[in-house]
């Protein structure tokens, strides 16, 4: 195709069989259009916001309001609102209608039409038409359901597609036509020669402060996991003289309680510490031989409970002729339930299991 351009004063340099003048540098609409298209987007103005909106009218029919739009560098403009009828509702099945603002180059016009889709169970939208060089270039102002056996259509049964450049979209202008490559790769060469020089200022007395600065922040992070990792060190060897310095019947239980202590800590994540520990007594009382007490339940108090402390660990270590049963705890409340058997022959025994409470408390401060 030859080199178009336009537009110029024509001069006549002739005239045709029918006697009308000829000019030479006449062009066709398609032309100008071209030149529209590639200016702005195809679509709806952005103001006012009810541009060529659809809505409910009366029965079947639909109200749009007045607006402009560009199809393909074509103009379109009402002034005021006009309606369009959705047909007769299938008796069966609903469908799912098109409100169609079209570009109609076969006719040379711009009109309003309503697209009807098939009737079925789960409808479908109808298809819709926009080809650059096509004869019929179609925005879909709204769609619309149409339920089986209905004689109007409610707001509700309405979905606005003008916002959705799928379907219409509003009117970009030339910022849209324009390929930001070249503009990105001056502001990329603008900032590198910023940067190079950034890099020349932070020299001397200005790095050297900004280094140690990064050196006592990282002198503080390793302070701190040092301190933490000493607590969980201090706690284990305070826990394992203690276990070690039990004595009597409760020196029999060590292998057993060391064994369920290393257990403990081993469950601690990374977010952990031990926070203390502490011995409570359940006293159950008179219990005859191979009995079971009712479950009872012990308030450990407040004292016992160390600073910051977020849970704990109820670790039975003995301390009389019973064994414990059902054990179950509650940090909230600072309960321990459990019951106990006495297991051995002598009647009416007074039993009291000594428990290690082993506390942990959550790494926030670090």
């Amino acid at each position: 195709m030859a080199l178009r351009y336009g537009y110029f004063d024509s001069e006549i340099t002739g005239t045709d069989s029918e006697g009308m003048p000829i000019f030479d540098r006449a062009e066709t609409s398609d032309l100008f259009a071209r030149f529209i298209s590639n200016l702005v987007t195809s679509g709806i103005a952005g103001t006012p916001g009810t541009c060529f909106k659809v809505t409910a009218g009366s029965g079947m029919v639909l109200n749009v309001a007045a607006g402009a739009a560009i199809i393909n560098g074509r103009f379109a403009y009402n002034n005021s609102a006009s309606t369009v009828t959705i047909s007769t509702a299938d008796a069966s099945n609903p469908r799912i209608d098109l409100v169609i603002l079209r570009l109609n180059l076969v006719n040379r016009l711009i009109e309003l039409i309503v697209r009807a889709g098939t009737p079925a169970a789960s409808p479908s939208e109808p298809a819709f038409t926009q080809s650059a060089d096509g004869d019929y270039y179609e925005l879909v102002l709204a769609k619309v359901r149409v339920n089986a056996g209905v004689t109007s259509i409610t707001a509700s049964r309405i979905t606005d597609t003008r916002a959705n450049t799928h379907y219409c979209g509003i009117v970009a202008q030339l910022i849209d036509k324009i390929d930001f490559q070249s503009y990105f790769t001056q502001l990329q060469g603008a900032f590198d020669e910023w940067f190079a020089g950034v890099q020349n200022t932070l020299s001397g007395d200005t790095a050297g402060n900004l280094l140690n600065r990064i050196d006592d922040v990282q002198a503080d992070v390793d302070a701190n996991e040092t301190a933490a990792n000493n607590a969980l060190a201090s706690a284990v060897m305070t826990l394992n003289n203690s276990i070690d310095s039990l004595s009597g019947t409760e020196s029999g239980h060590n292998a057993a309680t060391n064994a369920r202590i290393d257990d403990a800590i081993g469950q601690l994540n990374d977010n952990m510490i031990i926070a203390g520990m502490a011995y409570h007594d359940l006293s159950f009382g008179a219990i005859n031989p191979h009995s079971q007490t009712n479950v009872r339940t012990f308030t450990v108090p407040a004292s016992k409970i160390p600073a910051g402390a977020t849970g704990w660990t109820v670790i039975p270590i003995g301390g009389g002729f019973g064994s414990l049963w059902g054990l179950s705890t509650n940090f909230a409340n600072r309960t321990i339930s459990a019951g106990c058997s006495n297991s051995y022959n002598s009647s009416g025994l007074t039993i009291s299991v000594r428990c290690l409470l082993l506390f942990t408390k959550e790494i926030t401060e670090f």
